[in-house]
């Protein structure tokens, strides 16, 4: 998908470095997105990860809510170190990967990392039975295009944001 202020290119896997930050036992489905500028500026990992998943606006229709209800995922959006309810497992300045797991046998995790001057979004799951299969195949083809709708809402948003800021005279450090 391009765009003005952010261009996203689909890949067949993350790099090894970003992949290996997995937790998962094995993955049995991965998806990766490139962004082939900051998504939303100079920030990190955490705040790009809020802006996609957490800070979309109210306009943005429900997919993720909607596909985590079908999937069983067990996500609490209240919670303490969590994006969205998907759980922090693991984080840095330049990468950051979220869990939820469902009792039909579905484990996911999502990774932002920046690796070699890209960012990278992925999706890696664990599918443990027939039922966690079925239900994925099912789903994972809106999925991919949700994910980079997604991203491509939040590279506007974070564009918006600080020409907005540049406009009341906060320049970017």
């Amino acid at each position: 998908m391009t765009g003005e202020f952010m261009t996203v290119r689909r890949r067949p896997c993350l790099p090894m470095a970003v992949r290996n930050l997995r937790t998962l036992d094995r993955v049995d489905y991965e998806d990766a997105v490139v962004s082939l500028c900051s998504p939303v500026g100079r920030e990190d990992a955490v705040q790009w990860a809020r802006c996609v998943l957490a800070e979309r606006p109210l306009t943005t229709p429900g997919h993720l809510l909607t596909a985590g209800l079908l999937l069983g995922l067990r996500v609490n959006p209240l919670a303490r170190n969590r994006i969205a309810g998907w759980a922090i497992t693991r984080c840095t300045a330049h990468r950051v990967v979220l869990a939820a797991h469902s009792p039909i046998g579905i484990h996911g995790e999502l990774v932002f990392a920046q690796h070699q001057g890209r960012w990278w979004f992925g999706t890696m799951g664990q599918l443990d039975n027939r039922a966690a299969r079925t239900t994925w195949a099912t789903v994972a083809p809106a999925h991919r295009e949700r994910v980079e709708a997604l991203l491509q809402d939040a590279g506007l948003r974070g564009r918006q944001r600080d020409d907005c800021q540049k406009g009341l005279g906060r320049e970017d450090s």
